[in-house]
């Protein structure tokens, strides 16, 4: 098992619970797709430390359809580096 550094765990401990209320209000709302994109773009760079300019791409065309992605390298480490 890797060790986590301490600014992750001090990122998670302060990221997780405000993202939580988040969530829970969004539900309650019942927000549109395009909400609760915005949110998890939100929650990717401000928990995971994915930057959301060049590390996250919203949507791309499949076969006449829009998916959002992520673009995957080694975000493994990565998450755990920053």
């Amino acid at each position: 098992m890797s060790n986590i550094p301490a600014v992750v765990i001090k990122r998670l401990a302060t990221s997780v619970p405000k993202f939580k209320k988040i969530l829970a209000k969004s539900k309650e709302r019942d927000v549109n797709e395009s909400d609760t994109v915005t949110i998890i773009i939100d929650m990717l760079e401000e928990v995971f430390g994915f930057d959301k300019y060049s590390d996250i791409t919203r949507e791309y065309g499949i076969q006449g359809t829009l998916r959002e992605k992520c673009k995957m390298k080694e975000y493994s480490q990565l998450i755990l580096r920053k």
